[in-house]
């Protein structure tokens, strides 16, 4: 099996509906969350203020629990959400949903040169084979965008300890050690970094299988407990926090841009 169908399978065999309620409805998720997305829907709103219509497209989307994210923090009128995923299944539940999602791949984006004024992934980069196809992966979301416009990716940071364990207890996310921002800027260097959430501790223990997650009490002294993990992981240095969001703009046109990363 290679690596595409590999993770075709893995994200196929997830349970879609409780993951969907435990990101989408728990309100203790969504925040968390949100303080991921932060940096995208602060350039997001920017924008809707100030033109007519805004196009954003997430590479790699999944069912589009992102864009009930982003919809949440106020993104809407003027503001046009549209997604691609590689597996299947995947995106005729998010089609259900009612998200405008692509069935295609972000190596070879279904779409034409500088359509969006926003492109994003999110968890992606840490699924993709190698070096090469993340340089591939990130200049399709180059060449989609407009040349003044913004690319993110929202990325778990490999010097973590939950990151770190996660990829041990799960061999698909084994990827995540190939992530942090060091090499992040070695690869596609000029973003700007923002170290968001200080703790990915919660992904863990308060987790849609998590046994913490079993009863409404159990999950109230979970969140008890993780809100103070969090105050305290807060004061670490910011080497540590759990995740990095990454932004290119005000870049060259995505063909010099090919030139630079080749």
């Amino acid at each position: 099996m290679d690596h595409a169908a590999e993770q075709v399978a893995y994200f196929s065999s997830i349970d879609r509906g409780p993951r969907w309620r435990w990101q989408v409805e728990d309100p203790f998720v969504r925040e968390r969350e949100l303080a991921s997305l932060r940096p995208l829907i602060d350039l997001i709103l920017k924008k809707q203020a100030e033109q007519p219509e805004v196009r954003v497209m997430e590479s790699g989307c999944g069912d589009g629990t992102n864009f009930v994210h982003l919809q949440s923090a106020g993104i809407g009128g003027g503001v046009r959400l549209e997604g691609v995923d590689l597996t299947p299944r995947v995106v005729e539940e998010g089609r259900k949903r009612g998200m405008d999602i692509r069935l295609g791949d972000g190596l070879t984006l279904p779409y034409a040169d500088a359509t969006f004024d926003i492109t994003y992934c999110r968890d992606v980069f840490h699924h993709l084979a190698d070096d090469e196809a993340r340089k591939k992966f990130f200049l399709e979301m180059r060449r989609v965008t407009k040349p003044d416009g913004a690319v993110f990716a929202i990325e778990p940071n490999a010097w973590n300890p939950a990151i770190f364990g996660l990829g041990l207890l799960v061999h698909a996310e084994r990827g995540l050690w190939a992530i942090s921002e060091g090499r992040f800027a070695r690869l596609l260097p000029g973003a700007a970094v923002t170290a968001v959430s200080p703790s990915a501790a919660w992904r863990i223990w308060y987790h849609y299988r998590s046994p913490l997650y079993a009863s409404p009490a159990m999950r109230s002294v979970a969140r008890l407990a993780l809100h103070a993990w969090e105050k305290g992981c807060a004061s670490l240095p910011r080497a540590f926090w759990s995740y990095r969001v990454y932004q290119w703009s005000g870049s060259l046109p995505a063909q010099h841009d090919a030139a630079r990363l080749q």
